[in-house]
């Protein structure tokens, strides 16, 4: 890749902390989820909630970005609009998890992780980062695993084994900004 698109790139990471409240939405939605497993509700009531989760997404984001005091509209980065459409791709992908709820409700947790983890994907490349990589591959794993291997137990399955993939990913990414901060703050030494 060029240096122009690398520099763009990092840019855009600096500006929105690499996403961190994309993920930590997902974390919060997906605690929820595991909470809902603890209910009694019906396989129905169960994707409901989860279509809900998955519209929601972008006004969560939006409103955890902006507590977190994230540049969320980094304006002037020729990536921007990209990062935009990443970020409410869930919105994008509805309609298609309607239709997997009309069609086969059991099916809902399985579609949901696959989308969130092509969405995680996504961020990997436009951040260049571990944690997403890993968060991505591991939530398409788990979902795929779950999802077709035992679709009866999903909703209950799914959302524990979900949260540590994210919550590792989430310790991750703050090392990176972490780690991106320091290396930005600190003088370098020239020979």
């Amino acid at each position: 890749m060029n240096a122009n698109m690398q520099a763009i790139k990092a840019d855009l990471a600096r500006c929105t902390r690499r996403g961190i409240n994309n993920l930590l939405t997902w974390l919060l939605l997906w605690t929820g989820f595991a909470l809902l497993a603890l209910t009694g509700a019906s396989v129905a009531q169960r994707a409901l909630v989860y279509i809900l989760g998955a519209l929601l997404f972008w006004p969560l984001a939006l409103a955890i970005g902006r507590l977190l005091g994230v540049n969320l509209f980094a304006r002037g980065n020729p990536l921007f609009l990209l990062y935009l459409l990443l970020s409410g791709l869930q919105i994008l992908l509805l309609p298609l998890l309607v239709g997997t709820s009309f069609v086969g409700p059991e099916m809902v947790t399985w579609y949901l992780g696959i989308t969130m983890g092509v969405q995680l994907l996504l961020f990997a490349w436009l951040y260049d980062s571990s944690a997403y990589l890993f968060s991505a591959l591991g939530t398409m794993e788990v979902a795929a695993l779950i999802g077709w291997l035992t679709p009866g137990i999903a909703y209950v399955a799914m959302p524990i084994a979900v949260l540590p993939v994210l919550a590792i990913s989430t310790s991750f990414l703050l090392r990176e900004n972490a780690t991106a901060t320091k290396a930005s703050t600190t003088p370098s030494v020239r020979s």
